[in-house]
């Protein structure tokens, strides 16, 4: 089930830059859902064409990036430092893969997961000191707590991976998730949970989408964030439970008109 980030600008894309470890990062972060088919290309094209090895980073193909252009709680990243061609990039989505409690509207019940992580550095090219992986992840946890409010986010780390890129995200302050804590994912296919407090930069004000929806009541700024979201929520739990009955009745009225022509 996905839930929004706040966006009342009516922009898509957002462009900047960031002084982090007193080097420049450019950087592009995509709200979605995109309905610019200038936009989708854009995303479509970077994502697809992140060469590493001489394959598609993740094997990541035109149909999989497109399904989740649609998807309300996503967001996509681009990172890279200014006059280099060292870029990170990845994605951020909002769902329910840990918690056992499906019913009810809590912030509690769903986690913030960074996804569709790739570094790619052009041939002949110097590396940036630091990765634009973590200041991507930077970028995300701000818009994370500043938007929504939640304070920790998560990423999933294949088991063949995990002595790879586990240490690697170490360093990036993330911890791995005892299995009680992430009861849905398990099974032989079971993922490294990673999990990681967010600590809020007070003067990180770059994204105008950043400012918390407020309400006409007078409350504070988190709990403002988390009724919109939960309004958002109940909203897509109905639209779901309509598209769900129209399919069901759709079903019935094609079985009664085989029976019919029998």
């Amino acid at each position: 089930m996905a839930l929004y980030f706040n966006n009342k600008t009516n922009q898509t894309k957002f462009s900047g830059s960031k002084n982090y470890g007193n080097s420049i990062y450019d950087y592009e972060i995509f709200l979605l859902p995109v309905k610019d088919i200038s936009y989708r290309n854009e995303i479509i094209n970077r994502i697809t064409n992140r060469i590493r090895n001489g394959q598609v980073c993740l094997d990541i193909t035109e149909d999989l990036v497109k399904d989740t252009l649609d998807y309300d709680g996503s967001a996509y990243g681009f990172v890279r430092e200014k006059g280099t061609q060292d870029e990170g990039s990845g994605s951020l989505q909002i769902y329910n893969w840990c918690s056992l409690k499906r019913k009810g509207n809590s912030l509690d019940n769903i986690q913030v997961w960074i996804n569709d992580v790739c570094r790619i550095t052009a041939p002949n090219t110097k590396k940036s000191v630091i990765s634009p992986v973590k200041v991507l992840f930077y970028l995300f946890e701000q818009l994370i707590i500043h938007n929504i409010q939640k304070e920790d986010v998560y990423l999933m780390v294949e088991p063949k991976e995990g002595p790879i890129l586990v240490p690697i995200y170490n360093t990036y302050g993330f911890t791995i998730v005892s299995p009680t804590d992430c009861p849905k994912n398990k099974g032989k296919d079971a993922s490294i949970i990673m999990r990681k407090t967010i600590t809020i930069d007070p003067n990180y004000a770059n994204f105008p989408f950043e400012q918390p929806v407020l309400s006409n009541n007078i409350v504070t700024a988190q709990s403002a964030g988390k009724k919109t979201i939960i309004r958002r929520y109940k909203r897509h739990v109905k639209i779901s439970k309509r598209k769900a009955i129209k399919r069901k009745t759709i079903k019935r009225k094609t079985i009664k008109r085989k029976i019919n022509k029998k």
